[in-house]
């Protein structure tokens, strides 16, 4: 018998014991009683059996949820200090870093998608059948190169371009289990042209360039209009060649269309977008391409900063 700390998100500042056939490793979900409740709580750590008291009275664990962890190292290192600099319950703050279908006890495994593929007929088409229709070229000729998730087909080239598509026979959509390729980013990576930054923004993009490999925090000021975003895409730029994944942050959902729309424009790769107003499905698909390494650049509000990446 093995005894584990499990955080359980309820307001009490501690973590409390269950005890396992086997030992579990930290970050995956448990699920534990806790009073006259079935509570969804996350492993933290083994305990020593010597620093057990009543040992007889510890419950066991009900069920073992994930296979594998859902906050890796990194993000359980994070928790930790978060609890204990502001002496928060670590259960809760574990909580919260959880998308909502994770805290339900929902599956942490990608489910079915809806994926666009061009048919036999589409594979055959013509450019001059469709030269009227620009999108809906770009979007065919997309579609001959590799499947594209429907909902980022429709973003990119128009819903209704789409659908004219599949009405003609020339896409077709399919729910299929999706599978995310690591880095697959940096193999469409294409820098579109840059402008030559002003004396100013090259020597904040030199000095950003510089502190790729440690941790440190820049400020970089400048009133709006002055080319601060500018800085941060020739910045960002090394490091998705080198198969590192950037986090943007924007202070309002009101930013994030025009953020996006940029970075795609400047990268032509598809940008992971979080915040308030997504679905909870939407939001995990997100957060899994996200840690399987499929996205390179995430935009989102503040509740995106518990987003994980892969190590």
């Amino acid at each position: 018998m093995v005894f584990i700390q499990v955080a359980v998100p309820v307001p009490i500042r501690q973590l409390f014991t269950y005890q396992h056939a086997v030992a579990l490793p930290s970050g995956v979900r448990v699920a534990v009683p806790f009073g006259p409740r079935s509570l969804i709580g996350v492993v933290v750590a083994k305990q020593n059996e010597a620093d057990v008291e009543n040992i007889n009275k510890i419950k066991p664990i009900e069920k073992v949820i994930d296979d594998t962890p859902v906050i890796d190292g990194v993000l359980m290192k994070m928790a930790q200090w978060l609890w204990q600099y502001y002496h928060h319950a670590p259960g809760e703050v574990l909580h919260a870093m959880l998308p909502v279908l994770l805290r339900k006890g929902e599956s942490a495994q990608p489910s079915k998608q809806a994926y666009l593929f061009a048919t036999e007929d589409g594979y055959m088409c013509e450019q001059a059948k469709l030269q009227r229709a620009p999108k809906q070229l770009a979007c065919l000729d997309a579609l001959k190169k590799s499947p594209m998730i429907a909902t980022e087909a429709r973003k990119a080239f128009s819903p209704t371009g789409v659908k004219a598509l599949i009405e003609k026979g020339l896409v077709e959509m399919k729910e299929v289990m999706p599978s995310f390729t690591p880095f697959d980013y940096v193999s469409h990576l294409k820098v579109s042209a840059t402008p030559v930054p002003d004396k100013e923004q090259a020597v904040a993009i030199a000095a950003l360039n510089q502190q790729h490999h440690r941790f440190v925090i820049s400020l970089l000021e400048g009133v709006t209009g002055s080319g601060k975003t500018e800085v941060y895409l020739q910045a960002i730029a090394p490091l998705l060649a080198a198969k590192q994944q950037v986090l943007i942050l924007v202070p309002e959902i009101g930013l994030t269309p025009q953020t996006v729309a940029r970075f795609e424009k400047r990268f032509s790769i598809a940008v992971g977008v979080l915040h308030s107003q997504l679905t909870d499905s939407a939001r995990l698909l997100v957060l899994q391409r996200a840690k399987a390494g499929e996205l390179g650049i995430i935009i989102g509000t503040r509740s995106a900063i518990f987003t994980p990446f892969k190590a």
